[in-house]
Formats: structure tokens, sequence, C-alpha cells
């Protein structure tokens, strides 16, 4: 990781720690930006209910995260093509920073 691309993503969690409710998913958001398997540096792509466990809330409370950080500026986020209509996936992808 370049010392500019982690001076973006420390300062974008910590804008999204500061969010109300942002903390939830802001982890979660880093984690899979950071993969070197991702296509994109700052796109995540996830389902939302195997998501939420993971992180030991319900897929109501991190979709409310999503929704706080969102209307911070600090990502867009939509639906993706969900593999089972029972587990959506959210397509997001972090700005602001």
């Amino acid at each position: 990781m370049t010392v500019e691309r982690e001076s973006w993503v420390v300062k974008w969690a910590r804008l999204a720690r500061a969010v109300p409710r942002g903390g939830v998913a802001a982890g979660l958001l880093v984690d899979i930006v950071e993969d070197p398997r991702q296509d994109s540096a700052r796109i995540a792509v996830f389902p939302v209910r195997a998501a939420a466990a993971a992180l030991r809330v319900s897929p109501v409370l991190l979709l409310d995260a999503l929704e706080c950080l969102s209307d911070a500026g600090l990502l867009r986020w939509s639906w993706g093509e969900a593999a089972a209509p029972s587990d959506p996936w959210a397509v997001v992808t972090l700005t602001g920073a």
C-alpha cells in the first residue's frame, strides 16, 4: 500500500467513524477496499445479510449506517444483483476524504 493511498484510507475511516452509526460499517468497508483481490480501490461489493452477521449487527443497522455515511457525503451505494433474493448485495463507492 502506498503512503498516499494509506493516508486517504485512514482519513476516510476517521471521518466515517465520526458520523453517527458510521462506525458500524467503516471497518468493514476499509477492509474490503484494502483487500488486494479487489478490482477497484474505492468500491466494495458485499452481501448485506452476511456482512451484517459478520459484524454482529442487524442488516437494518448496517443499511442505516450506509445511509448515514451516504448522507455525510462519504460514500454512494446502490443495490447490486442478488445471488439470492433473501440476501441482497450492496455496491458501495467510497467518496469524500
